[in-house]
Formats: C-alpha cells, structure tokens, sequence
C-alpha cells in the first residue's frame, strides 16, 4: 500500500519533476567512449543500450492481489448463466476474493463458439454462496464441477490487467497446473511479494512455469536488399520497395527486423546449424518508416556493407513493457523451463528465483532491450546436454544481464544451436559450479555461442569460473572479455579446467584487464609423452593434451582446438587473412582441424593471470588504459560501499574465499542472503538497488511534510549537504532518466 499511495502522489507532483530536471545542473551522461585505445574500433560498440531503454520502471498501481486458493478438498458445484460472471455455489466454505477456480465446462473451445472447455477465473467477492468472477461465462452451466486452481486466477488476473498496472501475488505457495502465459497485451508486472515469500510450485513438463509474448516460426531470413545504411553506427536503412512490398509481411513501426548478410564474411563458418541461422545477422526495433527507408534502434554496431546487406521483417509485433517480479519459481524436479520469454522488446525479470529445474532456467527468443537482473537461479537436477541455465536462444540483442547468481544451474548460454544473439551485455554476474554430467568434469560456466554466428557481445565484471566459446555449431566474432575474475575453479570437478577456451572459429575475441586464475593455480606444467600436467598459459597444441579430461591439467587459455568435450584434432587452419574456413566440413565430424586464427586474431591485453603471476600486454597496443566499464559511464548504484570496479588486474584478488566473493554484489548476497545496505548519498531512497522517480517523487513528498527514515534522509542527500531538499530531488530526477 505503501508504494501505491506514493505512486498517486508521483502524479500530483509531475510538473514540479519537470521543473526540477529542467533546473538541474549538468549534462546527461554520455555513452561510454573508448577514446584514445588502441583496441581496433570493430571490436567495440555502444553497450550502454543494452537493457530496457530508460532503465525499469517502478510501476505501484495494483490491479489485483490474488491470494492462494484453498485446498482442492473444498471443491464444490454451481450454476452459472451465459453472460454472467455470477456463480453460485453449494457451499461457499473457504472461498474468498482474489482466489483462482475452475468452472467445468462454463467456455468455449479454444477458436471456436463450442462448449467444451473450462471457464479459469478469478473470485471477485463473496456474497453468501454468491461468488463474483473476474470473468464471464460463455456457456450456461448448471450443477457443475468448480474446483480452487491457483493457475486459474493469475491467468485470469493477467489477461484483464490494465496497461500499466501490476498483478499482485501474495504471500504463499501456489500450485500451477499449467504454465501462465502473458501474450494478449504488454506494459504489465506480474508481481510476488519476495522471492522465497511467494513461492510458484510447477511441475509441468509441457510448458514453462512462465512465458512471455509469442515468436515468429520459422524466424524469417533477411532476403529484401538493403541498398544504403547499413554501415556501423547508421540508425536508418533505405530497402528496395519492390522487394519488401513482396517480403511476407510489411514493416511496421514497433515490430522487429532482421539486418544481415547477404554473402557472409569469410571469418563465419556454420557446422549443422539451423537452416535459420547460415547467416550473420542481427535484429532491431523499427521506429519510424517511410516509403523505402526504415528507422530502428539501436544503432548498427557492425558494418554490412561489403557483404551484400539484406533486411527480413518479424510478422509478429512484439510484447513490451512486461515484467516479472520478486517472486520463486520452483520447478521440482519435473518442470523443464522456468521462464519463457518470446519477441518481447523493453521488459525485465528482476528479483525471480528459479531453481529445481529438469531442463532449462530461463529461455529467450527474440529479446530485444531487456534486462534480466538480481535474480537467483540455482540447483538444477539434472546435468549435461539440454540443461542449459540462462540460455538465449536465438535473435536476442541488446539485452542487459547484470547482478544474478546462477549457481549449478546450467551456466549462461549464448545461442543454443540458433544464432543472431548480439549486443548483448552478461554483467557483474556470479555464474558458477556448472556440472558438464560427469562427477569429475568441470563444464564452464559461461558460453559465449553455442549456436553461430553470434557477435559483439560484452562479458564484464563477472565472477566465473571458465568462460567457453565451444563452436560445437559455427562462428562467433568480435566478442570483449573484460574486467572479470575467472578463477579456474569448480566445487567439484578436478579435470577440464580452464580460464578462457576459445574453440575454432572464434575469430577476433578481446580479452582486455581481467584476473585469470587464483592464487592456487600452478605456475608451472610438465609432459608426459603426449600428455600435460599441472599449469599452463597456452594450452599445448597436443592432440589429446589432457587424456580426455584426466591429467588435471588447469590453463589459462586454450585456443583453437574442435571439440568440446575433448581437445583431439587433426591436422590445422593456418594463419591467413583473410581467414579461409573453405576447405572446412559443414559438420563437425569433418571440422576437426587445429584452428590457428584463434590465437592470432586474439587480441590479449592488460590481463593478469596466475601462471605467470603478472600482467601481460599486448605488444603491438602502445595504449595500457583499461575501461573502467564499457555499460556503465559511473559505479552502479547496486555496489553501494563495495569497490568499482570490482577487478582490477594490478590489484588481484588471491584466493577464492568469501571476502573476494564479496567483491560484486551477487557474490554478497550469494554469501549472506540479503542485499548489502544501500549507500549514503547514492539517490536510491527506497532502498531497491536502483535510482528511480520514484526516489525522486519520495524526495518531493519529503520536502512538504511526508516522512522519511533516517537511513532514507542519507540516501536522498546525493549533494552532500546535509539538507534533503528539492535541490536533491532534482538531481535523483536527473540519474533516474540518465543512467544507464
């Protein structure tokens, strides 16, 4: 209640927010610029847009609170007329608003004006044995089953959502029978009261716990030239009108498009993958149109023009504006994917547990701009191929992972067979203990494609113990590495440790300032025959080196090499440039060649890494400046009093203990199960680890007699004079539409 009130009073102050961001002091903060750096500029792009444009809204306007329906052993009968929304019941024992129940053949067949199927609804009120729904019934029904069904009332809670409220799940353990879709509308927040307090039990193999929006299948190739703008940082294409006046669907503002190749870049090479995904290509949000030319966002970070540039075009226009919430999804064992989200632009999961799952964590198909942040994602039951934890599947850009733990849950996974995945930024993460399905086997707990033709995607700041390009289906390219501590380590598994394994054809990767190793990791190595023990920087360019993941043998790097399972090969690709992957196979079987564009296309630089107890440079960059980041233009308001960067390659960690764990703030929360405090004079008045107008309309609220706690008064004072004002109010105002 405490958040609605508040959010009425955000109205009544609107023009004075107004006023104060017009008189705050100042510049917005600009995108964050690598100026001056020797890294080449097709390496690096804009990551500031990644994540919903704005940042999350704090959306307080509850639309309906469902409760948890009483147990099934209260089902009773009823009547119910066509056109109606009132039920009466035998017995009204045990029912009260806000409950899910299912009244037996009370709808239509889906599609269809044939009775048949079941009315899901809502209790509205109770009067006597008089039940008010949320929902109308479509055929009359008399002496009918009605059954409590807690699927039933979120489903319907949904559905009828207005544009820009929130449907509350209360406190409680709720059993789904079937997943709860939200396809019919977006700008909506489906909402528990905590993770750990309302607790989602899901056993449905047939369908996520949760999904979101709906995709395009088969997702359509990019087959309409492109006969200007598709060069890098261009936000407009001009299309061949003929042609896109012919593709199957016409563009339209709000809906998706794909950029791509027409001829591929010689560095791309798929082995098996999805017919869908044989070219390199990445998708966008259309704004505005004219006859021929198209305005998206956000900006192209990557230049088409020598490969003949075409646009295909999404049928579906995508859901925006949804988000979960703070609650758990337990998934028991059975369940095979938590949440599913599908073509969606400008939506978030922020503050969901998922855990238990039989497959899948979270899945994502043709997410664009969106945010997945200060989640727990834990404990899968099962381990090896099909059990990927947060898995983009394909066609995902510009998405914003930051400040989650996922913890023998499946890793992060970026295009799974699919491609198209780009843009994208895996930040401040704790990502760890991955299981490969073999007790002593370490899989790694962060892959950058396993799928083809992904690219340009940042992985910063994270914690993990192995980061993977496995290729086990094509190319990736372009990739930044930068600012992580990856410890070479796992809770378990002995054998197939390694910090950095860039498989074939991952060409022109930046690994820039991290922390490789810890203090355990032998600095040196040793051959037996063909066999390698203890430590090394570079992996030996040994077929079999490790025996099959049974020497214990730990790197640093290892590079090039085909499979992921073991680091056989046969004969190598030589250095050329350009690359030429022509005489490779189009499946693995027959791709088993050493790739040595790996390593030279590599660019390794300011790292400092545990075999050789320093930092090592890059010899041909003159430039020695590391990025404090390349998403954030200042110290993210989650760090509160934690160090920012967290790693700092003259400054490494160590040991792998609790005090570096607490280095990030996942790692904290991992450790205690709570947040840290939030910071003096950070803006984050509420306390919710961000900077929103909703700090800002507390500030305001303050100023003209509304209370505000002692720890509160702190937080608002972000100028740092003791005084919380309009001065301070203006200046949260100011963060809240700026930060990244």
């Amino acid at each position: 209640m405490r958040r609605t009130v508040v959010r009425r009073k955000i109205y009544g102050f609107r023009s004075l927010l107004v006023c104060l961001l017009l008189l705050g002091s100042g510049h917005p903060a600009s995108a964050v610029m690598v100026t001056g750096s020797s890294i080449p500029d097709e390496r690096l792009m804009d990551w500031t847009k990644a994540g919903v444009p704005g940042g999350i809204p704090s959306r307080t306007l509850i639309y309906i609170t469902i409760k948890k329906a009483p147990d099934v052993s209260l089902a009773t009968t009823g009547t119910m007329g066509a056109g109606s929304n009132l039920l009466t019941v035998a017995s009204a024992t045990g029912f009260e608003a806000g409950q899910g129940i299912q009244v037996k053949g009370a709808a239509f067949l889906p599609w269809t004006t044939t009775p048949g199927a079941d009315l899901n609804t809502l209790i509205i009120s109770v009067n006597g044995t008089t039940l008010t729904l949320l929902d109308k019934a479509q055929v009359s029904v008399a002496g009918i089953s009605v059954v409590p069904d807690d699927a039933a009332g979120i489903q319907s809670a949904v559905n009828t959502c207005p544009v820009g409220q929130v449907v509350r799940v209360s406190e409680g353990v709720y059993v789904l029978s079937r997943g709860i879709s939200i396809v019919k509308h977006g700008e909506i927040v489906l909402r528990g009261d905590g993770s750990g307090k309302t607790v989602l039990m899901s056993a449905v193999k047939s369908a996520p716990a949760i999904s979101v929006g709906s995709g395009d299948w088969p997702p359509p190739s990019a087959t309409i030239p492109i006969t200007a703008g598709a060069t890098k940082n261009s936000s407009s294409i001009t299309v061949d009108s003929t042609a896109a006046t012919a593709s199957h669907a016409a563009f339209k503002v709000g809906g998706i498009i794909r950029i791509g190749a027409g001829v591929n870049p010689p560095y791309v090479h798929n082995i098996g993958v999805s017919s869908y995904d044989t070219s390199l290509s990445m998708t966008f949000r259309v704004v505005s149109l004219t006859a021929n030319t198209v305005t998206f966002q956000p900006a192209l970070p990557f230049d088409f023009t020598p490969y003949q540039p075409m646009a295909g075009v999404f049928n579906l226009i995508p859901l925006t504006g949804v988000g979960l919430e703070d609650l758990t999804v337990d998934l028991q064992g059975v369940g095979t994917v938590g949440v599913s989200l599908n073509q969606i632009w400008g939506s978030w999961v922020r503050n969901i547990e998922i855990k238990n799952s039989y497959n899948h964590i979270l899945t994502l198909y043709g997410v664009l701009q969106s945010e997945v942040s200060h989640c727990y994602f834990h404990d899968t039951v099962r381990a090896g191929p099909n059990t990927e934890g947060l898995d983009f599947y394909r066609d995902s850009a510009w998405n914003l992972i930051e400040d989650n733990i996922v913890y023998r849950a499946g890793g992060i996974v970026l295009g799974d067979w699919e491609g198209g995945d780009v843009g994208n930024v895996m930040a401040y993460n704790l990502v760890y203990g991955t299981e490969s399905g073999s007790a002593d086997v370490a899989m790694a707990d962060m892959l950058l494609n396993h799928g083809s033709n992904n690219l340009l995607n940042l992985i910063e700041g994270n914690i993990t113990g192995g980061i993977l390009a496995d290729e086990y289906f094509g190319s990736t390219s372009h990739d930044m590495i930068l600012r992580n501590w990856v410890t070479v380590t796992h809770p378990t598994a002995l054998n197939n440790k390694s910090a950095i394994r860039l498989k074939h054809f991952s060409d022109y990767m930046t690994v820039w300032g991290n922390v490789l190793g810890t203090s355990a990791f032998p600095t040196s190595g040793s051959l037996t025959g063909n066999r390698a023990y203890g430590g090394y920087y570079d992996a030996p360019l040994i077929s079999g080196y490790d025996n099959g993941a049974s020497t214990g043998v730990q790197t640093i790097f290892e590079l090039g090499f085909p499979n992921i399972g073991n680091t056989g090969f046969i004969g190598t690709i030589p250095v050329s440039n350009p690359i030429d992957y022509s005489s490779q196979g189009s499946t693995l079987a027959t791709s088993q060649a050493l790739d040595l564009n790996v390593a030279a296309t590599l660019i390794r630089h300011g790292n400092f890494d545990y075999y050789n107890r320093a930092i090592s440079w890059d010899s041909s960059l003159t430039d020695h400046t590391i990025p404090l980041s390349l998403v954030h233009t200042a110290k993210p308001v989650f760090f509160g009093n934690l160090l920012w960067p967290p790693f700092d390659p003259t400054l490494p960690p160590g040991a792998l203990n609790d005090s570096n764990l607490e280095r990030i703030p996942a790692g904290y929360r991992y450790l205690h199960g709570h947040d840290l405090a939030p910071a003096p004079g950070t803006g984050d008045v509420s306390g919710d680890s961000r900077v929103t107008m909703y700090d800002a309309a507390l500030v305001l609220k303050y100023t003209v007699g509304g209370a505000l706690t002692a720890a509160q008064q702190a937080r608002a004072d972000i100028n740092g004079d003791t005084a919380v004002d309009t001065a301070d109010a203006a200046e949260i105002a100011k963060r809240a539409v700026t930060s990244p």
